[in-house]
């Protein structure tokens, strides 16, 4: 009859082995959870940038839009004077 003797060592040696793997298992965790972590947050960085520039886009389109609208220039006001002055003599005729 064999009998089946487990060395002590061996059985440190297992438990070690088992250690080290979930340790090595937590590592990838947290690398993972760290990569993720840092792909959100430059997600954010570039959603916000776009967001000041679609504000900044808004602000010169509504400021050129008030400084054409608010202050009509000499050549933008004499077109529209001469376009009067024909409905007015049109009118006369």
């Amino acid at each position: 009859m064999l009998q089946a003797h487990i060395n002590v060592n061996f059985a440190k040696f297992l438990e070690a082995l088992y250690i080290a793997d979930r340790h090595a298992c937590e590592e990838v965790q947290q690398r993972a959870l760290m990569q993720q972590k840092l792909s959100q947050k430059e997600k954010e960085t570039k959603e916000e940038n776009l967001r000041l520039l679609a504000q900044r886009a808004r602000e010169e389109r509504s400021d050129a839009s008030q400084t054409v609208s608010s202050r009509p220039t000499a050549e933008s006001r004499e077109p529209a004077k001469l376009r009067d002055d024909l409905r007015t003599e049109k009118r006369r005729k």
